[in-house]
């Protein structure tokens, strides 16, 4: 039977790393990183023994390309500190065949990442023929029904009992507080919730 093993990370760029570079080394391809204007060549990995794409509801077409999504994930992030994509890799049972590998790695993927918002890409590797395993890159933002990338979070008013926003009140005056550099727009209590999850 197979040891278990399971490890995740998020790659980001205040490690100096590049999505785009991260699925070419997965996938055993050669890719093309428009932002840093370099390419990403590693054809001559073995073992890379499956590979696909799978996108999740509202994602275009052309992401099916991992060239074309992972470069537009890179081109949404804008801060030098940005997680890009998350990152798993999980062993297979060597008793199944490579067949049975590869169903049980989709269906393993679709149930609880793509149906749940994510494009997904899928490499099973097995370098030496017997460690199979499993690498799945994740997108890390929602996808509007336009096929764009939505923000990785948002600002929401807090809501009292009734369900009325809560006034942020001055203790000097008791009164609500209100921005001067919005033309006197009142101040209600809010709290930034992730849509990464």
């Amino acid at each position: 039977m197979a040891i278990y093993h399971a490890s995740f990370e998020i790659i980001k760029r205040s490690k100096e790393q590049s999505v785009v570079a991260s699925s070419a080394y997965r996938s055993g391809k050669k890719l093309y990183d428009e932002r840093e204007d370099k390419t990403h060549d590693y054809r001559r990995k073995k073992g890379v023994t499956y590979h696909e794409v799978m996108l999740c509801e509202n994602a275009p077409e052309r992401w099916k390309n991992e060239a074309k999504l992972w470069n537009e994930v890179e081109a949404s992030e804008k801060s030098e500190k940005a997680q890009l994509a998350r990152e798993a890799n999980f062993a297979l049972p060597k008793e199944l065949d490579e067949k049975q590998q590869i169903e049980l790695a989709r269906d393993y993927v679709q149930r609880n990442f793509v149906d749940r918002g994510m494009c997904v890409q899928l490499d099973i590797h097995n370098p030496h023929g017997n460690q199979p395993h499993f690498h799945v890159m994740l997108t890390m933002r929602a996808v509007d029904e336009n096929g764009k990338f939505l923000p990785k979070s948002r600002t929401e008013f807090v809501l009292d009992d009734q369900g009325n926003r809560i006034p942020i009140i001055n203790p000097q005056t008791g009164k609500q507080k209100i921005n001067k550099k919005k033309r006197g727009e009142r101040q209600w209590r809010r709290v930034t919730v992730s849509t990464t999850n």
